[in-house]
């Protein structure tokens, strides 16, 4: 099946994909595929085999689904950058990776999008489509080669050490974002507390540096 073919609201494939998110994201990837499809309201036990193939092409169908927006949104925001005053520096290339994603968090009906991310990283199906140094999404492949470039006076291990570690941190991150919505009663930190932690994994002195 096509990403996006058939996904109105109320559909089949779009129940089963809203199911898939919450429980992968509450009891992981090997969630059982029959639970999957009763909590979507099917009937059909082989109803995720029947619109999406596999487990597989499940969680490859959800996560393309987000990517293709958020890659949408990410062009927008690193536009505004373009000719900006600061628009080229490290916070405000991390907002344009961090935003998009807490926005969708923020979205009225949104629940488990961070953390059910946060599950499929390293999913075989889409580890190249999550990683940020990958060729799939041009807008993060200039963020990121941008950063890169910015970071540079740090050791060459190191550098390369803190932005592969960017993605891990950047949806550990929005993934306990998402969780004090509505489990911290002493409310959410602010999206630029969360582009701050950011900003100091990439631009905290280097220890051969520092003595």
């Amino acid at each position: 099946m096509k990403v996006g073919e058939g996904l109105r609201e109320g559909s089949a494939p779009h129940a089963i994909m809203r199911a898939a998110e919450v429980l992968i994201a509450e009891a992981g990837i090997d969630v059982p595929l029959q639970d999957i499809a009763r909590a979507a309201g099917q009937r059909n036990k082989s109803a995720v085999q029947y619109h999406f193939g596999s487990r597989d092409g499940l969680i490859a169908a959800i996560v393309e689904y987000h990517l293709r927006g958020l890659e949408f949104r990410r062009m927008e925001l690193l536009a505004e950058c373009e000719g900006a005053p600061g628009g080229d520096d490290v916070r405000a290339l991390l907002t344009v990776l961090a935003l998009p994603l807490i926005e969708v968090v923020d979205q009225p009906g949104s629940t488990h999008f961070a953390r059910f991310f946060e599950r499929v990283r390293h999913h075989r199906s889409v580890a190249d489509e999550m990683n940020l140094d990958g060729d799939s999404r041009p807008t993060v492949r200039i963020v990121m080669s941008r950063l890169d470039h910015l970071i540079g006076d740090l050791p060459a291990v190191a550098r390369r050490y803190r932005l592969e570690s960017l993605a891990t941190v950047l949806l550990a991150l929005i993934a306990d974002y998402e969780r004090m919505s509505d489990a911290d009663h002493r409310g959410r930190p602010e999206p630029d507390d969360v582009i701050d932690l950011l900003v100091g994994l990439l631009t905290a002195a280097h220890s051969s540096t520092t003595g």
